[in-house]
């Protein structure tokens, strides 16, 4: 587990099970799709980027501590679990790995289900936005480059 500063505890999904959704102050990811190979360090190396990472869980099977391919990664702070968010279909160990957002809690009831679905398709929507938006930046540099390089290319010392 990483190291927590001044005397931090890790914050657990079941602590928010009680608050309504919109108060839910989740900085947790649940990425997927993991090689089984996967160990703690790999992911919180895949993570390094988000600021503020807390605790990276893995999770296994009851029984047979082998792993489910997922994990619980926590951030103290929402800029950085929102970088992880942006992590989706990254690749990690060889396979291109999910991350999403839990909604808190546990279980499989049909409210918490579409509570799940609804946060996922805004998260979809919010990705598509800042991919689009960082797209945009990226061909404006390009552009703004391309034409600095083409006024230095014709002129002649005197």
């Amino acid at each position: 587990m990483i190291a927590l500063q001044n005397g931090q505890k890790p914050r657990h999904v079941a602590r928010f099970v009680h608050n309504p959704p919109d108060l839910w102050p989740c900085v947790i990811s649940l990425p997927g799709n993991l090689p089984f190979t996967a160990k703690q360090a790999d992911l919180e190396k895949h993570f390094r980027t988000c600021a503020g990472l807390l605790s990276v869980r893995l999770l296994t099977k009851k029984g047979t501590n082998k792993p489910r391919g997922c994990a619980f990664v926590e951030f103290d702070n929402r800029p950085g679990h929102s970088k992880a968010l942006l992590l989706h279909h990254s690749t990690l160990g060889g396979r291109k790995i999910n991350v999403e957002a839990t909604v808190g809690g546990g279980g499989k009831g049909s409210n918490r289900q579409e509570k799940i679905k609804q946060k996922n398709e805004a998260i979809g929507a919010w990705r598509k936005e800042a991919v689009t938006n960082l797209k945009s930046k990226r061909a404006k540099a390009a552009a703004a480059s391309a034409a600095a390089g083409k006024k230095g290319k014709g002129k002649k010392p005197a």
